[in-house]
């Protein structure tokens, strides 16, 4: 029986199993995406954020960090751990591209003076913008 299945016949349909497989993990975890691709839309978007906008998402990132040094101060937790926390919470996608760094920074290094007397210098607010 296994000899009357030619090679060319046989590689054909571990190729069609194995596209079958594929496609259909594909389908499953990147729906999404496949449906963006066909669509042809574009991830990026060329829109400014209007100043209400940039507004709001400044007000909710200083929110996050004052409740961040707030648990971090009552878990007492080390300079170090608290650095890596802001970090986390500044490179968030939702809220990266419309802080303004200056004002973020001097606003970290005032909580972080009032609530954690931590004191941080320039490298250390610089480092906390690295991707």
């Amino acid at each position: 029986m296994l000899s009357t299945i030619s090679w060319s016949l046989y590689w054909a349909m571990v190729a069609i199993a194995g596209l079958l497989y594929y496609g259909t993990i594909a389908l499953k975890y990147y729906c999404f995406e496949i449906k963006q691709i066909l669509s042809h839309k574009s991830q990026l978007s060329l829109e400014v954020p209007d100043q209400q906008n940039v507004s709001d998402t400044s007000n909710k990132c200083e929110e996050e960090i004052l409740v961040l040094l707030k648990t971090a101060r009552d878990k007492n937790l080390a300079k170090e751990e608290i650095l890596y926390a802001l970090q986390l919470l500044l490179n968030k996608s939702s809220m990266n591209y419309s802080l303004d760094k200056s004002n973020t920074n001097n606003y970290i290094r005032q909580e972080c003076l009032n609530n954690c007397s931590i004191h941080l210098d320039e490298e250390d607010l610089a480092g906390l913008w690295v991707n």
